[in-house]
């Protein structure tokens, strides 16, 4: 049976005291008959328990014997003792309390009622062998019975501690003060705690943090030498035994001689020292020094400070992660504050929110403990009781789009993102949402801008294709691309830029394309070649793009026929310029060496005959001199090449004609190089007949030149107002020269000559308009 069991609901008064004549046991029959309860009397002396004077006076001489001597000594002795409900007469009887080491530990007092005077206790009685409690114990079993005691007293004092490290923070106040409960529980002279630490080079040191010392026991809480120790310098077995989960318990005498002389500086006789571990962390150890007595540590004691210290280090632990929650509510709340969307927090269970940032109350526009303890659909959410994405669909993240319910009723287009968490060990919640209006309002304008683009993409007049060069496929052409190179939208898709273009210029398109990776963009000019074999010079455009999430090259390649073609015609007119040029040059040397050739000469006849020719001569060079310094190598302005030819000729035939007037009428108009000749070398004939013949020397006379449209026609008028030429010479068969090149050219021009004689001598010419290129 339990002795506890018994001792508690025995009528017999039964308590057991220590070396110190303290109680550490006492029964309810005892508490009733003294009238303290258990807790009080614990710890209490013979003399504060209500036992009688003079019996507490010889109960504790015989008990102090005992200890001294360790030898049995048995008590029996009669006293009164007052309870509430009088005076009694009682009989005691005291055993010592032996360990499994024959040495005392304890004293068991038991009080029997013998104020009836009806009863008979002569049989009452107390033996070396057994002892009557309403049932039979041997000797070592009663003190196996203390041992419990003496745990029970250790356990509890470990759940006061656990129940005050649960209600509070630990402090340098509340371990001592449970450590003060240890140490009075294990009646010790020293309890303290030491703490691990590690130094950036690895090694392990032990520190001494707490401490609490009985009355009369020197304090080491101060002890510099007891701070920083390393561990593998001072007490290597300590720590490979602890690192273990070994203890270190027993006598300081038989500790090993390194270990023995610091523990005897402190005064210790005996210790128990239990290591301490924080999860699977050796965190330190507690410390139980006896400095009076040699004492030595019983499993049960040893197996109840593993409790004690397992409680500390529960206790750490529950200190640090309490330490880490809050730090983490703090992040936790940082962050919500901190980001810019909208953080709700609610219960997984009933989808109550349970806590929202600023940024959400801004956009609900409600205050936050109108939000508070609301279901989480009212707002966003608006999926029912059963149907949460995350805790009834099982998904891991809701991420999608939803409307926001603001308090003025507005419903604002949000992104939410929603994931199950643990936060402070229960399950939440998180959906962080933001405001998508602008992002909506730009995906609208967006989509209106990609609408655009796609028009002009598709509209464009030059053709355009999206290149995906590391896969070397045309992704989208335009429909201008189609209508130039001849194929469907879809055999170009199918394509590259390589078999679009003309086979030289495709070799080239590898090193351009090196080039357009570098800087981003291309101009260049290549040929086309359409589906029917057609070579299409084009000038390209190329840019580096994103498309689709990827890189592309964006090209536009325009059309340069006509341009090429302008090229050549430019070419040309360039060439035609330097022939003008050169053929001037030429016809000027001409001239210079009929001028040098004439000079050989004294007739006057054959001088004059090579000044006409030179002047013909000139006439052409004229010509051609306008042409190469006009713009337009076709066209020559009618205009001012006549009054430069006029120009010339009254220069050369400049003796004897000062008095003549030169009247030029010439309509704006521009002719080509094979009628401004002709016409020129006829203007040339007729103003140089009437410089040498119409006129006598000094004589003033009016010389006309006119030329003038008339429907298709144009009418060539060279007039003067001199003697005229005499009726006898027939001009259109005249033997002159000069004549005979007029008549000439004007068939040449396909023209119709007239002559009259009226008011000096007048020369007609019409001839049809040339075409204009």
């Amino acid at each position: 049976m339990d002795f506890r069991l018994i001792a508690d609901n025995s009528s017999d008064l039964i308590s057991v005291f220590d070396e110190k004549l303290k109680c550490v046991y006492v029964n309810h029959a005892m508490e009733k008959a003294i009238g303290i309860c258990a807790q009080d009397l614990v710890d209490k002396t013979l003399h504060e328990t209500g036992i009688p004077a003079h019996a507490c006076n010889f109960l504790e001489k015989q008990i102090q014997q005992a200890f001294l001597i360790q030898d049995d000594i048995k008590i029996e002795i009669q006293m009164e003792l007052c309870t509430k409900n009088g005076s009694k007469k009682w009989l005691w009887h005291s055993v010592p309390l032996k360990s499994s080491d024959n040495n005392i530990l304890n004293v068991l007092l038991i009080g029997k009622d013998i104020s009836d005077p009806k009863k008979d206790f002569s049989n009452y009685f107390v033996t070396e062998d057994c002892l009557n409690l309403n049932g039979t114990y041997e000797m070592h079993d009663i003190c196996e019975i203390v041992e419990k005691e003496k745990v029970i007293r250790i356990l509890e004092a470990v759940s006061l501690a656990a129940s005050k490290f649960l209600q509070v923070d630990l402090s340098s106040e509340n371990f001592i003060e449970i450590l003060e409960r240890l140490g009075k529980a294990t009646h010790v002279s020293r309890v303290y705690i030491f703490q691990n630490e590690v130094e950036e080079d690895g090694t392990l040191l032990m520190s001494h943090k707490y401490e609490w010392v009985a009355p009369g026991i020197e304090p080491q809480i101060d002890n510099p030498f007891l701070q920083k120790l390393p561990y593998n310098a001072v007490a290597p077995r300590w720590k490979n035994l602890m690192e273990k989960r070994h203890y270190i318990a027993g006598l300081i005498k038989n500790f090993p001689p390194e270990e023995r002389e610091p523990l005897a500086e402190q005064a210790i006789v005996s210790l128990a020292a239990v290591p301490i571990y924080v999860g699977k962390e050796w965190w330190g150890f507690i410390g139980f020094d006896e400095c009076k007595r040699e004492r030595i540590w019983s499993q049960v004691e040893m197996d109840a400070l593993w409790i004690a210290a397992d409680t500390i280090g529960a206790a750490i632990l529950k200190q640090q992660i309490e330490s880490e929650n809050r730090k983490s509510q703090k992040r936790l709340e940082t962050v919500m504050e901190a980001v810019q969307t909208g953080v709700i927090i609610i219960d997984s269970d009933s989808h109550n929110i349970v806590d929202v940032n600023q940024v959400a109350i801004q956009l609900i526009g409600r205050k936050k403990d109108e939000i508070i303890g609301k279901l989480c659909y009212e707002f966003i959410c608006p999926a029912k009781k059963g149907r949460c994405p995350l805790t009834d669909m099982k998904q891991i993240i809701d991420s999608s789009e939803h409307v926001l319910m603001t308090a003025k009723g507005e419903k604002i287009p949000i992104l939410k993102k929603a994931v199950c968490v643990e936060l402070d060990g229960m399950q939440r919640i998180v959906e962080s949402f933001f405001d998508i209006s602008n992002i909506k309002e730009t995906e609208r304008a967006l989509m209106e801008s990609e609408e655009k683009f796609k028009t002009l993409f598709m509209n464009a007049n030059d053709a355009i294709y999206i290149y995906d060069y590391t896969q070397n496929k045309i992704m989208e052409v335009n429909t201008m691309a189609s209508e130039m190179l001849g194929y469907t939208r879809d055999e170009l898709l199918n394509k590259s830029p390589v078999e679009l273009t003309l086979l030289e210029y495709a070799s080239m398109l590898p090193e351009r394309l090196k080039e357009l990776q570098n800087k981003g963009s291309a101009i260049y000019e290549t040929i086309y070649v359409d589906s029917a074999g057609n070579n299409i010079p084009v000038e390209v455009s190329c840019r580096i793009i994103d498309y689709k999430g990827k890189k592309a090259v964006l090209t536009v390649a325009r059309d340069i026929t006509e341009r090429k073609m302008a090229e050549e015609v430019h070419k040309k007119e360039m060439l035609l310029k330097e022939i003008h040029h050169r053929v001037k040059n030429n016809l000027q040397v001409i001239s210079s060496l009929l001028n040098l050739q004439a000079r050989n000469f004294q007739d006057k006849k054959i001088r004059q005959a090579f000044a006409e020719s030179q002047n013909r001569v000139r006439s052409m060079a004229i010509a051609h001199e306008k042409l190469y310094m006009s713009k337009d190598l076709e066209n020559i302005d009618a205009a001012d090449y006549i009054k430069k030819l006029a120009d010339f000729l009254f220069h050369s035939y400049r003796v004897g004609t000062e008095k003549l007037s030169l009247e030029i009428d010439v309509e704006e108009m521009y002719l080509g190089i094979d009628t401004i000749i002709p016409m020129g070398l006829i203007v040339n004939e007729l103003i140089t007949n009437s410089l040498k013949y119409a006129f006598k020397p000094g004589e003033n006379g009016l010389i006309k030149l006119s030329l003038k449209s008339n429907g298709n026609l144009l009418v060539l008028t060279i007039s003067d107002n001199g003697k005229g030429i005499p009726e006898n010479i027939d001009v259109f068969n005249a033997e002159s020269l000069g004549m005979q090149i007029v008549v000439t050219l004007t068939e040449q021009l396909k023209g119709k000559l007239e002559f009259s004689r009226n008011d000096g001598t007048t020369f007609s010419i019409r001839f049809m308009k040339p075409c204009r290129n």
